[in-house]
């Protein structure tokens, strides 16, 4: 306790690993695995102290996924035509990813059970769609209510880029032989045929396919995606920006809102979003 309480966290962390590695007792044998293991804990404990003080610091922080510009964002956006199968789950994927900052392919496991439509005292709709996934951070699975709801609201701006309105027509076009709940669904290539059973299969989008989705986008509007780290996380990224420059830091997921300055590192327009987007 009288080390814990003197030395740097680096100093005690290397005390503890060269105990660990090379103590012996007293007759000169090796310890049981159980104490070496009771010694290692130790010394892990205290190198997971010094990631999470250099996590907050940006010079220090593990290179993320970049942040996507206003402009690089809008030119995604136009890339899709939303009366199309693929067109429409992407518009809503970019634009309700980015409100919601979605991890990385955090979308792969969201269900229609996640989106509930917000109801004022009277019943009436509020042109709110409250979210809340109910899988864990890491696992992307469980039963427990993990996370706080996030809203998505009606953009009276540009319907165009409205996530309300893009989530209600994509519910509108899931047929009656869709049985899973998964909200993004492969493509029907035969949507146009008459015999068509609909827009989509009844079968979710894989994950190895919408991680993707970003990367390809940003490649098809010209960014070198081989000097600039681009991924479904980009959207989470950008949206942290977002919040960071406007100088929240509560509620955005991180444990520690000091790791929001990492994201003032990185160079994006702080308008409202909204307002520039639509005046675009």
């Amino acid at each position: 306790m009288f080390l814990m309480e003197t030395l740097p966290t680096e100093k005690l962390a290397f005390i503890l690993k060269d105990w660990g590695y090379n103590m012996k007792k007293v007759d000169g044998n090796d310890y049981k695995e159980a104490v070496i293991k009771t010694m290692w804990n130790g010394s892990r404990n205290a190198r997971d102290a010094k990631r999470r003080n250099l996590q907050i610091q940006p010079e220090k922080r593990k290179t993320s996924s970049s942040i996507l510009t206003l402009e690089e964002y809008n030119k995604i956006l136009k890339i899709y035509n939303e009366d199309t199968p693929d067109g429409l789950q992407k518009m809503f994927f970019y634009v309700a990813g980015l409100e919601l900052a979605w991890r990385g392919c955090e979308g792969v496991n969201v269900t229609i059970k996640h989106f509930k439509e917000e109801s004022d005292n009277c019943g009436l709709p509020t042109g709110r769609i409250e979210y809340n996934c109910i899988f864990s951070k890491t696992a992307q699975g469980g039963s427990h209510k993990l996370t706080d709801s996030k809203w998505l609201a009606t953009n009276t701006t540009d319907p165009r880029i409205c996530p309300v309105r893009l989530h209600k027509k994509m519910l509108s076009k899931r047929g009656k032989h869709i049985t899973t709940d998964r909200l993004f669904l492969t493509s029907n290539p035969a949507w146009r045929e008459p015999s068509s059973v609909g827009w989509f299969k009844n079968s979710p989008v894989g994950r190895n396919e919408m991680g993707k989705w970003t990367r390809t986008a940003a490649e098809e509007i010209g960014i070198d995606i081989k000097k600039k780290k681009i991924s479904n996380h980009s959207l989470r990224s950008t949206a942290v920006s977002q919040l960071a420059k406007a100088g929240v830091g509560e509620g955005t997921a991180y444990k520690d809102c000091r790791s929001c300055q990492y994201f003032l590192h990185q160079t994006i327009p702080s308008a409202r979003w909204r307002s520039s987007l639509s005046n675009d």
